[in-house]
C-alpha cells in the first residue's frame, strides 16, 4: 500500500518589498511551490518522469472537503498540452469550469516535465465558487499525474493529501503558514471501521470462549446432531412406555390372585413383585446401554415366568 505519509517542506525568506516567504509542498514526482505577494497568491506546479503520449490531470484545491464543495485548480496535460482552469465540484463527481480567476504566466510539458506558473486573488467574490484563502481554510493536493478520458474529463484520483493553512499579515507582508497536516477524510473513515471491526472480532471471539459455545463447520453436522438428538428422545419414550406396560401386568397379575389366593399367597405375590421390579430395572439397563430395545419384552417376560414358577 502506497504510504500516505509526505514531508512538507517550509523554508522563507524575507525579502524586502513585495516578496514574500516562500512554501513549497512535495509528493514523489510532484511539488508545488508557492507564495503570497500582496492580495495575491502565485503557485509553480510541476510533475516531473511523465511517460512520452501520457494524459492525465493534477490539481489545488482550496475548502473542506468534495461533499461540501471545493475550488479547484486543475492542470490538464492533453495531447502534450498543458491546461490550466479555475473549476469547482461538489459531490463526488466531476468539477465544472467557473468564473476564471486564475492568471496564467506559463504552461508547458518537455521531456516527460510537466510546469505551469500561475496565480489568483486571496479572495475572489466569487462565492461559492471560489474560497477565499485569506483565513484558516484547508487546501488539497492531488499528487501525481491521475486518470483522464480522452476528452479531458477527469477520472477518481488516485491519492490526494490534506493541510490546513492559514494566511497571516506579518510586518505589512502577506505569507502562509501550516498549522497542521492530516491524512484524507476517506483514509480516516477506513481506520475507523478497520479499528470498529477489529474490536468487535475480538469481543466475539471473548464471549465465545467463556461461553465455550460450539459453532458446527458444516450443514452435515448440525444435521447430525439434530438426528442424534432425536434418536436419544425416541430411547426414552421407548423405555418408558416398556415401563408402564410391565407394571400394569404385573399389577393386574398380582390383582387377580390376590382376590383368589389367601395370605400365603398375598406373601408370594409380594415377593415376585420386589424381585420382578429388580430384575425389570436391570434389564432395562441393560438393555438401553446396548441399544436392544426390541428384546426388553422378550427377556422380562423369561424372568417373570421363571419367577413365577418358582414362588407359585
Amino acid at each position: 500500500m502506497k504510504s500516505y505519509l509526505f514531508t512538507l517542506f517550509l523554508f522563507g525568506f524575507c525579502l524586502t518589498g513585495n516578496e514574500a516567504a516562500m512554501c513549497q509542498f512535495a509528493s514523489g514526482n510532484y511539488r508545488v511551490q508557492y507564495g503570497v505577494i500582496g492580495q495575491n497568491i502565485y503557485f509553480q506546479l510541476m510533475v516531473s518522469g511523465i511517460p512520452y503520449g501520457m494524459n492525465g490531470w493534477t490539481a489545488v484545491g482550496f475548502g473542506n472537503s468534495m461533499y461540501s464543495g471545493l475550488d479547484v485548480i486543475a492542470v490538464r496535460l492533453l495531447n502534450g498540452r498543458v491546461l490550466v482552469t479555475d473549476e469547482y465540484v461538489r459531490g463526488y463527481t466531476r468539477p465544472f469550469p467557473d468564473t476564471n480567476n486564475v492568471n496564467v504566466q506559463s504552461a508547458q510539458y518537455t521531456n516527460g516535465v510537466l510546469m505551469a506558473t500561475f496565480s489568483r486573488p486571496l479572495n475572489t467574490h466569487d462565492y461559492p465558487y471560489d474560497t477565499p484563502i485569506n483565513g484558516c481554510t484547508p487546501w488539497k493536493f492531488a499528487a501525481g499525474l491521475n486518470r483522464m478520458s480522452a476528452d479531458g474529463s477527469m477520472f477518481h484520483h488516485s491519492s490526494h493529501y490534506s493541510i490546513l493553512f492559514q494566511s497571516r499579515i506579518m510586518n505589512g507582508d502577506e505569507t502562509l503558514s501550516a498549522l497542521d497536516e492530516y491524512v484524507a477524510p476517506g483514509l480516516r473513515l477506513w481506520m475507523l471501521i478497520a479499528l470498529v471491526s477489529g474490536v468487535l472480532l475480538v469481543m466475539v471471539v471473548i464471549v465465545c470462549c467463556f461461553m465455550r459455545i460450539r459453532i458446527p463447520r458444516t450443514k452435515r453436522q448440525i444435521d447430525l446432531i439434530a438426528a442424534r438428538r432425536k434418536m436419544r428422545g425416541k430411547k426414552k419414550s421407548t423405555v418408558n412406555q416398556n415401563d408402564e406396560k410391565s407394571t400394569a401386568i404385573v399389577m393386574n397379575s398380582m390383582q387377580t390372585r390376590n382376590n383368589s389366593s389367601g395370605n400365603t399367597r398375598k406373601e408370594k405375590d409380594e415377593k415376585v413383585i420386589r424381585l420382578q421390579t429388580i430384575l425389570r430395572g436391570y434389564i432395562q439397563r441393560k438393555c438401553y446401554r446396548e441399544g436392544i430395545l426390541s428384546t426388553i419384552n422378550e427377556h422380562f417376560s423369561t424372568f417373570y415366568n421363571a419367577i413365577y414358577r418358582n414362588f407359585l
